[in-house]
């Protein structure tokens, strides 16, 4: 297996005496996230799923955040 798995890399590993929160979403390490401020985050990502964008969100190329 000479190429990385996807997950190589993504995630941030940091040891701290605090537990995390296990229901909190993932971030990803060096991925931009897009902060949406949103009455119906349940509308997200809706039609933006469908395109290019939603290609690479699906990728995870980037990231969404509905606030």
């Amino acid at each position: 297996m000479t190429e990385k798995p996807r997950s190589h890399g993504m995630k941030k590993v940091q040891v701290t005496a605090r537990p995390r929160d296990l229901m909190a979403e993932e971030t990803l390490e060096g991925v931009w996230t897009a902060r949406v401020i949103t009455l119906l985050p349940e509308a997200f990502p809706g039609v933006l799923g469908l395109s290019l964008t939603g290609r690479a969100l699906k990728d995870r190329l980037w990231q969404l955040e509905t606030i």
